[in-house]
């Protein structure tokens, strides 16, 4: 097998960027038959901003397929955004009449990709993508402890608005009544959500998507503390240097907002 020399490539190339990030682990474990060819692709890297990848196939006569980790294309001409910094393994499969064959290369990422992570949200998320940690707010003062329940909801008020009333709502509840712990987000070569069980002292780690038009954001792989069955995701209705609310929204009119706060962070 061969490939064409790895090279970054001074040509500019305009690359849709969307609101939200959906992660997908490097998943595909495509079986390869034993077909004899030589292969001939090109994987380069544009100059300057080496998170957008050209994608070529130049095997003639075969059907190509790439996966590249965070997303798959099966088109001979590509161009890809790998948003996180790190080593990246590009997967090109070659389709042939008797079954694929595949070979791979390496490229290094030299940053998180700052224009698919200008939004404020994920720094403040996730400490500049290097980690943060929230805990409950147990010392907040605006909701005299309460930390999550069920309350009333405008679902005609916009996003951000912190539409609940925490001392007019159907049931609140606070530190006794929560499972204690923590959130961790970071941005360490993936949308990394850890969340920490303090009473059984365990720790797991998912992922997570962030739409940063609605603000809503998705677990994957992984529950919140204290979250319900059927919450599939939550919007974000504050998020500060130091205060993370979210909530899940019900159909009937009510919601549940989680009071988290910076940790280390006192209120005054």
């Amino acid at each position: 097998m061969k490939k064409t020399k790895i090279f970054v490539t001074t040509i500019l190339a305009c690359v849709a960027l969307n609101s939200c990030l959906e992660p997908e682990e490097d998943r595909l474990d495509i079986p390869v038959v034993g077909v004899s060819l030589d292969l001939n692709f090109s994987v380069t890297q544009q100059q300057g901003y080496d998170n957008v990848v050209y994608l070529e196939s130049l095997t003639e006569k075969v059907i190509p397929f790439w996966d590249y980790g965070s997303g798959v294309s099966n088109k001979p001409i590509d161009t890809i955004l790998i948003p996180f910094a790190g080593n990246h393994n590009i997967k090109y499969y070659a389709y042939t009449a008797n079954g694929p064959v595949v070979d791979s290369v390496a490229i290094a990422v030299s940053e998180n990709d700052p224009v698919f992570f200008a939004h404020e949200y994920w720094e403040l998320l996730t400490g500049n993508g290097t980690g943060k940690t929230w805990v409950w707010a147990t010392d907040n003062t605006e909701a005299n402890g309460n930390l999550t329940g069920v309350g009333p909801y405008d679902p005609a008020s916009t996003y951000l608005d912190d539409n609940w009333n925490w001392l007019s709502g159907y049931d609140w509840w606070q530190s006794s009544d929560v499972t204690p712990g923590s959130l961790s987000f970071d941005l360490n070569g993936a949308t990394h959500l850890t969340v920490y069980n303090a009473s059984a002292g365990v720790s797991t780690t998912g992922l997570f998507s962030l739409d940063t038009v609605t603000f809503f954001f998705k677990p994957q792989g992984i529950t919140l503390l204290n979250q319900e069955g059927d919450a599939e995701e939550f919007r974000i209705a504050r998020l500060t240097e130091n205060e993370l609310i979210f909530c899940q929204i019900y159909d009937w009119g009510g919601q549940r907002p989680y009071y988290y706060k910076r940790e280390g962070y006192v209120f005054p």
